[in-house]
């Protein structure tokens, strides 16, 4: 992960903190991001063990 998209994710991740009621939009969405993943452009994949 470059250090700007990283440094990006970390800041927003701690904006969003801020409003709680935003960090409840990861429940609707279908992939199950935040709004700072969004922001970020972050994609989380779980591998099977």
């Amino acid at each position: 992960v470059p250090f700007l998209q990283a440094a990006v994710h970390a800041v927003l991740f701690y904006v969003t903190w801020l409003f709680p009621p935003v960090l409840l939009l990861s429940l609707f969405m279908g992939d199950k991001r935040c709004l700072h993943d969004m922001l970020a452009d972050v994609i989380v994949l779980r591998r099977s063990s």
